[in-house]
């Protein structure tokens, strides 16, 4: 199943900004090894803010859970990561679905 997930990152207000640069670089290392493995198929950072987007290949929704739930930045920073998740599919098939629907 793919996913397309949000991350909008929050600095807490008793961290400073080296802190959570410290901890972003742990999760950006995370996230290019999970490229490399196949479980990312796309990553953006959103310019000017601290929004990521992933698109992300899982077997299910709950393998989707606990990938999140391991992430250096949800384990250092929890509350203050807000996520939201897609499931989506290549469009290709809608179009094909929408053929067969109008024939």
């Amino acid at each position: 199943m793919q996913f397309m997930v949000r991350f909008d990152v929050h600095q807490p207000v008793d961290m400073s900004a080296q802190e959570l640069v410290n901890i972003w670089n742990e999760e950006a290392k995370a996230a290019l090894g999970a490229v490399d493995a196949g479980a990312i198929t796309g990553i953006w950072k959103v310019a000017g803010q601290r929004t990521v987007f992933a698109l992300c290949e899982f077997p299910s929704h709950r393998a989707l859970d606990q990938a999140l739930a391991g992430l250096p930045i949800m384990q250092e920073l929890g509350g203050s990561v807000d996520t939201e998740a897609l499931a989506v599919y290549p469009y290709q098939e809608f179009a094909e679905d929408l053929a067969a629907a109008a024939d």
